[in-house]
Parts: structure tokens; C-alpha cells; sequence
């Protein structure tokens, strides 16, 4: 889980840690949101897709994956569903391990 991984990469002694979004794509997924859009297609990316959150070590080993979010969704967004953002900033205060 999510506190596991951040408890692993203090005791690891890692200087930081690394936070990105994708979307991954997908064929034929398609769900109407509570305006009528579609809460698959992501129009950044011009495609369906589901969006997920990934928390990586600094040379980029993941460790670890966030549920699938629909594609729509903004990673800031997305990252804030997760609990990322309290959970990151609770790491930097008190543990002094930032995250980019």
C-alpha cells in the first residue's frame, strides 16, 4: 500500500522521490459522466485511456502503482482522489523526504 511504499523509501534512505501521471491507453471504453462527456477520452491525448498515478524512486524504479482513474481526469486531479497529495506532504514535513 501507500504508506508502506513512502515508510520503505525513508528506511531506504532515499534523497527523494519522483510523482508522475499517465494516461494509458485503452480501446473501446466509453462511459458517460455526469455532464454527457465521455469520462474515458482524454483530449490531451486525443484517445481513451485510463490515468494513473505512479511514485518512483530517483532513478525511476517504481514503487508503486495508483488504481486506474478515468482518462478525463487531470493528475493533479487524480493525485488528490489517491490521498497522494496529503501523503506526500506529511513525508517531506516529517520525514524530510521530498517528492518531485
Amino acid at each position: 500500500d501507500l504508506h508502506t511504499a513512502l515508510e520503505r523509501a525513508k528506511a531506504a534512505g532515499l534523497t527523494h522521490l519522483n510523482l508522475d501521471g499517465t494516461v494509458v491507453r485503452t480501446d473501446r471504453v466509453a462511459a458517460p459522466g455526469p455532464n454527457g462527456a465521455d469520462l474515458w477520452w482524454s483530449g490531451k491525448h486525443r484517445h481513451h485511456g485510463g490515468n494513473v498515478q505512479v511514485i518512483s524512486t530517483p532513478d525511476g524504479w517504481p514503487i508503486w502503482v495508483s488504481p486506474v482513474r478515468p482518462g478525463r481526469e487531470h493528475d493533479t486531479t487524480c493525485a488528490r482522489r489517491h490521498g497522494l497529495i496529503d501523503a506526500l506532504n506529511r513525508l517531506a514535513a516529517e520525514l524530510g523526504v521530498p517528492t518531485l
